[in-house]
């Protein structure tokens, strides 16, 4: 008798201890679909009622599991990494637990953007699959490849392994990852710009969630849907589900959950009526302290309230500038390619313009020392004019372009600035007297003999500015200065100065002077030509070398274009001075 006693209470442990373990897991199955529904706080108190349960069992590690899923899904991934490792050394080797271990690393480290030891840890997961019959693992160990896929961006893998493991999931009911599975191949589809297969995605994605109230899923299909419909061109659309997405955020908040401040607030501020609640029982008879206490709850109250508003409007705002931030950087780099587009346009068109334009000018050139007719010589050297003009034109265009796509280098070498402005004003005599003006130049002696710099750019510059100079005054006078204003130790300070006695130009017009293509009125272009880049050229080249143009002019009085410049001096100075031949060059008086 006393056996069967025994036998008996044997029996009955043995079913206390099976009806606890399928309680317990109901328990946890439980839990689990609270946190795919965001229910946190409901999936929180169903897993501590669960570990209170099993806490001296063998079923305690599963408990532990599920807590550290939950702190995943909240996305508390410190406490989800504490938690795993605590319970590591209570998983027994090769069993279904430790699968799961291993597939909670796994999302922890995809989270953690861990890529190589996910890697691993999802191949020590699969090994162990292989020898167990639980099919959910084995879907699961799948989900997470494909997800593993989707952030390293491998999207052909990515799409396979969602659209292998979709049906999978469906089978065994894992319902949440059936939805996420189907977000990710969207968001795979998305990528690869297949537009219409990933809006189909997010269709089921929605369908999916909204059936099982899966929050988190349905909220972030409505975000890539909005980005879907901008890149099909219907802003409207993406207006629309991004509204969408704000509503069932604002939803989120409102209603709250653990993880969120608002919902801590709203909290704290439930505790906080208890408590007034309380003392108010306590202190009834004293009417006055009554008052107090619902005073300093409506004021907690309206609080809350404008804290509420406040997020809601912050979100929402932040929202907007999202979007409009992302339209101006692809604004931006649109206007970029065009300028690119613009500038190599620009750079071959000039080029290829200038042969032909070189073999016109040359042959109008023979031909007219060849003793043409008279009335062959007037066609020739308008032919002559119009060709130079035009090559003038192209340099211009050219020499701009470089300047705007920076591709312009400053060289540095030995030269002398007075034989090189010499020079110039040599080669601009013809064109200064076709207008009846007078060249002048002011040298200062006081320069030395050789400096070092870009002697190319500095004729570029003084071209510009005499060219316009004569350009705009008639029967006058045109002065050219290169002064020194100081040398410390090896380098010097020149002024350069373009002086004339022209029409002048007015202060309105001064300001925009410098800029691309400006003329001072629509007049100028008529009477005089050009295309207004000569100035735009000659600012740019000065600030290239760290210095300012400045202007003073009015009118009827002319203008006056300065420069500083400082040059390095080279070491050859004396012996370039003492063996150069003496000239005497006289220093031209200011007739003004």
């Amino acid at each position: 008798m006393g056996g069967l006693c025994l036998a008996q209470s044997d029996d009955d442990a043995s079913l206390s201890i099976n009806s606890q373990q399928i309680a317990v897991e109901a328990m946890l199955e439980k839990a689990r679909l609270a946190l795919q529904k965001t229910d946190y706080e409901k999936a929180q108190d169903i897993v501590s009622s669960a570990i209170e349960i099993a806490k001296d069992s063998s079923l305690f590690a599963s408990t532990q599991l599920v807590q550290a899923e939950y702190f995943l899904i909240c996305n508390q991934l410190d406490l989800a990494e504490l938690k795993l490792s605590d319970i590591e050394q209570l998983i027994p080797e090769k069993s279904d637990s430790q699968i799961r271990l291993y597939l909670l690393k796994s999302n922890l480290l995809i989270k953690n953007k861990k890529f190589i030891d996910a890697d691993q840890t999802l191949n020590s997961a699969k090994i162990l699959i292989q020898n167990s019959s639980n099919q959910e693992l084995r879907a699961l160990q799948l989900f997470l490849r494909a997800q593993l896929n989707l952030e390293t961006k491998n999207l052909y893998e990515t799409v396979n392994g969602f659209r292998n493991v979709i049906p999978l999931l469906q089978k065994q009911q894992l319902h949440f990852y059936e939805s996420q599975a189907t977000l990710g191949l969207a968001k795979a589809y998305f990528e690869k710009q297949e537009l219409d297969e990933a809006n189909a995605a997010t269709n089921e994605a929605l369908r999916i969630s909204k059936n099982y109230g899966f929050i988190t899923t349905e909220l972030e299909t409505y975000s890539l849907k909005s980005s879907i419909a901008r890149a099909q061109g219907d802003y409207q659309k993406g207006l629309e589900y991004m509204d969408r997405y704000i509503e069932l955020k604002e939803s989120i908040d409102k209603n709250g959950d653990s993880g969120n401040a608002l919902a801590i607030r709203n909290k704290e501020n439930e505790n906080l009526k208890v408590e007034l609640a309380k003392k108010q029982k306590d202190l009834d008879r004293h009417d006055y302290t009554n008052i107090l206490f619902f005073v300093l709850l409506t004021l907690l109250s309206l609080l809350t309230m404008s804290l509420f508003k406040n997020n809601k409007f912050r979100l929402r705002a932040n929202k907007t500038l999202v979007v409009k931030n992302k339209s101006l950087i692809e604004e931006r780099d649109r206007a970029q390619d065009a300028a690119k587009i613009k500038a190599d346009f620009l750079s071959t068109i000039t080029h290829e313009l200038r042969t032909p334009m070189y073999a016109v000018t040359g042959l109008t050139h023979l031909l007219l020392e060849n003793t043409p007719r008279s009335d062959q010589k007037e066609h020739l050297e308008t032919l002559q004019s119009s060709g130079e003009y035009l090559l003038s034109l192209i340099d211009n265009i050219l020499n701009f372009n470089k300047l705007e796509a920076n591709k312009v280098e400053l060289e540095s070498i030995p030269f002398s600035l007075k034989k090189r402005i010499q020079d110039l004003t040599t080669s601009l005599e013809s064109q200064s007297r076709d207008r009846n003006n007078q060249l002048q130049l002011e040298f200062d002696d006081a320069i030395p003999s050789r400096i070092n710099g870009d002697p190319v750019k500095i004729t570029q510059i003084l071209i510009n500015l005499i060219g316009n100079a004569i350009k705009f005054t008639q029967n006058g006078n045109i002065w050219i200065r290169a002064n020194r204003v100081k040398q410390v130790d090896d380098r010097c300070l020149i002024r350069f100065e373009v002086e004339d006695n022209g029409k002048g130009i007015s202060e309105e017009k001064q300001v925009a002077i410098f800029e691309n293509f400006a003329q001072e009125e629509s007049s100028t272009t008529r009477e005089y030509g050009g295309t207004g880049l000569g100035l735009a050229i000659v600012k740019n080249l000065v600030e290239l070398m760290q210095s300012d143009i400045k202007l003073d002019s009015k009118l009827g009085r002319g203008s006056i274009f300065s420069f500083d410049i400082w040059f390095d001096l080279p070491d050859s100075n004396k012996f370039y001075d003492d063996y150069q031949p003496v000239k005497s060059i006289s220093k031209p008086k200011n007739t003004s």
